[in-house]
């Protein structure tokens, strides 16, 4: 059998590593490559004070769709500082007979020689270098000069490795960027529902959130957060307000009797359309849950959240990313869904007009009453949004 393996933190894991195991699969004829999660370094914090135990389970999450890419905690069950050639007797151990691949960047060939038992390590298994562009030497005559040295093997990929960071991602996700398509579905919603990379404040509120919620509608509203990430992005809307605003869009969606009190609490009455259907008011109660509960005092966030069930007439591009991103969010499989979101990039306005209408059908379709004011708002976004924008191009 033949094995590739790659170490790293995986802080977390992005498509980067993604395609260079895919790559080292196919170039070097291996059976399987492993992806090794690195221990806590003693002497060294990792960013965010993620645990090795936590990046294994988002790189296992990561690799959930992978036939022949493995996560490995391999360096995990043992204690001291971590060398690549003791992490090679283990392989050899847990795989008798096999023929090891270490990849790794090819700007560390230049100094594999001061490697701990360097002259052993490059005996007992082969290097496989991937290029990324600005290498300190030059790689090739680094894999030569190792190779005559030492009776080597040191092979140099063709392909070169994408030019995504970890810290990049970290950074991102902590400013309230989109980080979809960087990293693999798995990780990217493991990350989130974890509450990884987040800034202090907004853990906290994620930490209440979840206490307060059920797991499904928990996870719903995390992919709503990253929905609305995406949507901010492509609209230039605010991204941390996009974020709040679907963070607590759902925090009144409780149980009768938790609504209930909040009713009485927040004296409210419901009249008209929600007298007969009271689970609408989950926005409008959200809005001052998310005022009296969670601290939040932006008078655009409150909006959002209070009216992604009903929408109003004129509504902003946060109301209207918080509106969709509930509707398309990516833990969503109704039949339909992959129009909406096609839909939604393809526009704002045409994204709420899709999901209003997806809403009105589906209504119909079970015999159940509508909100008038869906109808007024759905006319606003045609006659005002839509032409306006129409007329502008």
């Amino acid at each position: 059998m033949r094995i590739g393996f790659l170490g790293g933190s995986f802080n977390p894991v992005h498509c980067g590593h993604i395609a260079i195991a895919r790559q080292a699969l196919t170039e070097f004829s291996l059976d399987k490559v492993l992806l090794i999660v690195a221990a806590d370094p003693p002497h060294k914090e990792i960013a965010f004070h993620v645990s090795a135990s936590e990046r294994l389970k988002m790189l296992e999450c990561g690799l959930a769709e992978e036939a022949r890419i493995e996560a490995s905690g391999i360096e995990l069950e043992r204690e001291g500082k971590s060398y690549t050639y003791d992490t090679v007797q283990q392989l050899y151990k847990a795989y008798p007979g096999a023929e090891l691949f270490c990849i790794v960047g090819a700007d560390m060939l230049c100094d594999l020689p001061n490697w701990y038992r360097a002259a052993e390590l490059l005996k007992s298994v082969a290097f496989v270098g991937f290029a990324r562009g600005g290498e300190p030497c030059d790689v090739k005559s680094a894999a030569e000069s190792l190779n005559a040295r030492y009776s080597a093997r040191v092979l140099l990929s063709k392909a070169s490795g994408p030019e995504l960071s970890s810290t990049e991602i970290r950074n991102r996700v902590y400013a309230a960027k989109s980080v979809s398509g960087m990293l693999p579905e798995g990780a990217e919603r493991y990350l989130y529902e974890n509450g990884l990379y987040l800034p202090a404040d907004v853990r906290i509120k994620q930490e209440k959130l979840r206490a307060a919620l059920n797991e499904e509608r928990y996870v719903h509203t995390m992919g709503t957060v990253r929905a609305a990430m995406l949507l901010a992005q492509c609209y230039g809307a605010d991204g941390e307000k996009a974020r709040l605003a679907a963070l607590l869009h759902d925090c009144a969606k409780v149980s009768k009797e938790v609504m209930a009190q909040y009713l009485k609490r927040f004296e409210v009455s419901p009249v008209g359309y929600s007298k007969g259907s009271p689970g609408i008011l989950h926005g409008a109660i959200g809005a001052e849950v998310a005022r009296e509960d969670y601290g939040v005092s932006d008078p655009e966030v409150l909006m959002a959240i209070a009216n992604h069930t009903v929408c109003s007439q004129g509504m902003s591009v946060l109301e209207k990313i918080t509106y969709v991103a509930d509707k398309i969010e990516p833990t969503r499989s109704f039949c339909g869904v992959e129009e909406l979101r096609a839909e939604a990039m393809r526009g704002l306005n045409e994204g709420v007009l899709a999901c209003m209408d997806y809403g009105i059908k589906h209504l119909k379709e079970k015999g159940k009453a509508i909100d008038p004011c869906i109808f007024e708002a759905r006319e606003y976004l045609i006659h005002h949004d839509i032409k306006n924008k129409e007329a502008l191009h």
